[in-house]
């Protein structure tokens, strides 16, 4: 008896996870993306490839935990 409650009670948890994913999802709008300077010419050669430079805007709802990532670039936030 003891094993069936606490299954349900771990389908019950898992099942609330999902429910809920959409609600805590983390939420990325793109606001620009170019290759180009303010001026209009082109950025300056890295040693491999054209640079490019992207700004988001990333909504993470509070709670919300992130798996480790790193950035190769050189990059800032703002929050």
């Amino acid at each position: 008896m003891k094993k069936l409650i606490h299954g349900i009670c771990l389908v019950l948890l898992l099942s609330s996870n999902v429910l809920l994913a959409g609600e805590n999802a983390v939420h990325v709008d793109v606001l620009a993306k170019t290759s180009l300077s303010r001026d209009g010419s082109r950025l300056p050669e890295y040693s491999k490839g054209t640079p490019e430079i992207t700004i988001l805007r990333i909504k993470i709802p509070p709670g919300v935990r992130l798996p480790l990532h790193k950035h190769p670039v050189i990059n800032a936030g703002v929050y």
